[in-house]
Order: structure tokens, then sequence, then C-alpha cells
């Protein structure tokens, strides 16, 4: 009991820290993503006051962030999108799911395929995979990307379309399964014991003995994917969260980009903290401070 209270406690707290320097790095660098339209005379005197004050832009600095954060508490109810005319809380729920269902596919099969390759090759499967460790996510998901373009199917305009959730599955799945293999330094002996065995069974035990930590590098590593989306998937014209989060920020749409990028921290925060829970059931000895001892 004291273990769950203690990662539970860390959560809100690392957490509710995000959330604030989020908040004031989106407030800060959007500034007033009404200047430009009063400036065309779109909206101009009353209409540009009560537009601020339906998008909860009308509170200043400080009054925001209040208003911000009792918005968190019910919801992510943070006021309208200023580019789709809904309220955020809205958009983020009907995109979430096609984000998350990619990304938890690409990563189950990442793990699945690291594991694979981790015992059938051995040291081969790191060497095979070492150029696709360090690249961006957005990078490999460029062919994908070229092909759409080239074929015209699917087609390169935003949608949802089957073979754009497939494309950015393999992305994701290429993403998890390269940095599992080839980006474990330090507190990862057993690994490295287990690529340098000469027979396939010995690998898998050790690999069975290694798995609470995995699957904290796992979570990790589809914390990145999910991030990275932000970028892929507005690259392959995938309508996702990312996408939304892309828009909201390229376009100033600040009651949506607080909305999108608050949904990204919260489900990083619920990932590694379910991480960590099945990683100390599987090994209680991490509880005490194994895992730091051989990290």
């Amino acid at each position: 009991m004291r273990l769950a209270v203690r990662i539970a406690a860390e959560t809100i707290i690392a957490t509710f820290l995000a959330l604030l320097v989020l908040y004031f790095v989106v407030r800060l660098a959007a500034g007033n993503p009404l200047a430009g339209l009063g400036a065309e005379g779109v909206i101009t005197g009353k209409a540009a006051k009560e537009l601020r004050k339906l998008l909860g832009l009308d509170r200043g600095l400080l009054g925001g962030l209040v208003y911000y954060l009792e918005g968190l508490a019910h919801g992510l109810n943070l006021g309208y999108s200023l580019l789709y005319s809904e309220p955020v809380s809205k958009l983020v729920v009907r995109f979430l799911p096609y984000t998350l269902i990619p990304v938890a596919m690409g990563s189950i099969g990442g793990y699945a395929v690291y594991v694979l390759l981790y015992v059938a090759l051995g040291e081969r499967a790191r060497k095979l995979l070492a150029p696709l460790a360090y690249t961006p996510g957005f990078i490999l998901s460029l062919p994908f990307a070229l092909l759409e373009w080239e074929t015209g199917r699917p087609s390169p305009l935003p949608g949802r379309e089957f073979t754009k959730a497939v494309f950015y599955c393999v992305t994701v799945c290429i993403v998890v399964s390269s940095r599992l293999l080839y980006t474990h330094q330090s507190g990862y002996l057993l690994r490295y014991a287990a690529i340098g065995a000469p027979v396939w069974y010995e690998r898998l035990r050790l690999l069975r003995l290694e798995a609470p930590h995995s699957i904290v590098y796992a979570a990790v590593m589809t914390i990145d994917a999910l991030v990275e989306g932000i970028v892929i998937e507005p690259l392959i014209g995938y309508l996702g969260l990312g996408y939304l989060a892309y828009r909201a920020i390229l376009e100033s749409d600040v009651p949506l980009a607080l909305a999108t990028l608050a949904t990204y921290t919260l489900l990083a925060a619920a990932i590694l903290a379910a991480s960590e829970a099945v990683a100390i059931a599987s090994d209680p000895r991490l509880a005490g401070g194994a895992y730091e001892a051989k990290a």
C-alpha cells in the first residue's frame, strides 16, 4: 500500500509541475492569437472581446492559469477552439482514439519484434537495427509520406484511411523495437549478457529475468512514439490527436494547444506509472531501489 501511495504521489507532483510549465510555455509563445484577425479587419472591438472571453483568453496570465487548472479538473473544459469552433474537450475525445490505437498496436508489435530478434539473432540484431535506433520517428515515416504522394493511394489529403493507420503503426513498431534493442547502455547488463549468449534459450532465460526493466523502457519508448506523432501525423496526413496538436500550435489556437498537449502529458504520466507498477509487481526487489542500484 505504501508503495502504491508513493508512486501515485510522485506521479501527481511530476504531472502537476509539467502541466504548469506547459501552460506558461504555450501562453507566452502564442501571444495574442486574435491580433492578426483584428489587423485584417475580420474582428474588431466588441466582437474581439467576446471571442477572447469565449476562448478563455480574457483573464490575463495568472487568471488564465486558474481557469486552465479548473478546466483540467473538469475534463479538459478549456474553452472553444479558434480553428474548429467547437469545445476543445469534444475535439480531443473525438481525435484521441485514432492516435491511441495505432500507437498501442505499434508498441506491442515493436516489443514482440524486439523479443523475436533478440532471441533469434542476439548481437546481430543490435547491429541490424543500429542505424534506426537514433533516427527520429518522423524521418522513418518519410518513405510512407512519399509513397502517398507518389501513388495517390491513400489520398495525400488529411484523412483516416486504413493504409495511413498501417503506416503509422509500422513507424511506431520500428521506433520501439530498434530502440529497445540498441539504446540500453546502463543498468541493463542482463540484456547485454543475453545478447552475447551462445544459444537462443539462454538469451530467452535472461530476457525473462530482465523483463521488469524492459517493461519500463518500453513504456518510455511508447511515450516517445506518442509525442513524435505530433510531427508524424501531419507528415502522412493522418487525422489523430497529433495532427490536432500540430494545427493548434501552428495557428496559435491556445485552448486547443493546451488541451491536446495536456492530454499528452496526462497519457505519459499514466503510462509511466502503470509500467512502474507492473515492473515492481513482477520483481518486488525494484521497490527497494534495486533498479536504481543497477543503473
